[in-house]
């Protein structure tokens, strides 16, 4: 087995050559148009295969979060939801000095 950079082969035989290709794909999200021109700029000389992909092309799927990413948007919301309730004047909240002193 040969392994070689992003790609690797493995030789059936003399004649024949299989090799498989993993590619690795990056998104950059950006609105300046100078600095889309200077990525191009640097992946050319990089020789690098890049795609461009308009806003419009395609509407990308959000990832699923992940368990820690769920923890702190778990907190948020029952952080928002108290901020709520203190602005109906539900629950009183701590001043800044209660909490540090409680630290």
């Amino acid at each position: 087995m040969i392994f070689e950079d992003a790609s690797f082969s493995i030789s059936i035989s003399a004649e024949k050559l299989i090799k498989f290709v993993i590619m690795t794909t990056f998104t950059i999200n950006t609105e300046d148009k100078k600095s889309e021109k200077a990525l191009k700029a640097i992946l050319k000389a990089l020789d690098i295969d890049y795609h461009v992909q308009s806003s419009g092309d395609a509407v990308s799927k959000p990832r699923p979060l992940n368990k820690k990413e769920k923890q702190i948007f778990e907190s948020l919301k029952g952080s928002l939801t108290d901020i709520k309730r203190w602005e109906r004047g539900e629950i009183e909240l701590k001043n800044a000095r209660d909490l540090l002193n409680e630290l």
